[in-house]
Parts: C-alpha cells; sequence; structure tokens
C-alpha cells in the first residue's frame, strides 16, 4: 500500500503556489484566527477550511476582501463559502491568493443542501390579456 507524502511535505500555510493556475478552488471557512508567527514574533489573522488541512495566513488586501464580503464580525465568517485563486504578486515573483465569494448555497440547520441558489427567471407569456 502506498503511503501519501503529502501530510510529511505539505506546509501548514497554504500559499498562492499551491493553487490550481486559471481556476477556482472553492473552501469553506472552519475558523477565523490570530496566529503568532514565532521567528517573526507578527501575529496574523488566519482561516481554517473544512476541506483542507492548510490555513491561510491573510494580508491587509485579503482581510479588506472578507470584511466587504461578510461583515466586521469573524465569527460570522464561519460557514462561508469563497474561491481563492492564485494571482500574480510584485513579492519575489510569488504569486498571491485572491478571494471572491462563492456561489450561495441554500442551507438547512446550518448544512449546505442542494443546488446553488438562483434568482427566478420570469418568462413572458402571450397569455396574459393586459
Amino acid at each position: 500500500m502506498a503511503i501519501s507524502l503529502t501530510k510529511y511535505t505539505q506546509s501548514k500555510w497554504l500559499k498562492g503556489s499551491d493553487l490550481p493556475v486559471g481556476r477556482l478552488t472553492p473552501l469553506t471557512v472552519k475558523a477565523a484566527a490570530e496566529f503568532t508567527f514565532e521567528k517573526t514574533k507578527e501575529t496574523k489573522l488566519t482561516l481554517d477550511f473544512h476541506e483542507t488541512a492548510q490555513s491561510l495566513a491573510m494580508g491587509r488586501a485579503q482581510i479588506e476582501t472578507m470584511q466587504t464580503l461578510f461583515g466586521g464580525n469573524t465569527d460570522l465568517w464561519v460557514g462561508q463559502r469563497i474561491n481563492l485563486q492564485p494571482a500574480p504578486s510584485g513579492f519575489a515573483d510569488k504569486p498571491t491568493i485572491l478571494i471572491t465569494a462563492a456561489e450561495v448555497m441554500p442551507t438547512f440547520n446550518g448544512q449546505q443542501v442542494g443546488s446553488a441558489a438562483t434568482q427566478p427567471t420570469l418568462q413572458p407569456s402571450n397569455d396574459n390579456p393586459f
């Protein structure tokens, strides 16, 4: 039986280079927390996800995007669906990560069900005499 080496080689931190180029990666926020990096003593806001063991240490632009999408209370970010996408950055040719809102999914008791919610489409009718 082959052993997956990913858990031994994969970084705890999600980087732009971990994401597929030209594709959105949909994820569900599991938790938002602060993390202090031991080496630099810098504290960052981080996101954990249900779909991956990797966490995202957010920069200012990513935090502003999350705040615009879901508000300033990080507790309300939990359970939200977002898309991550790699994007060019000016830092040592390392891609950064863009955050966008994912499709809104209907929920029941906090669990996603069915397919993406859509706006109803009104069809013109010739039966209407008015």
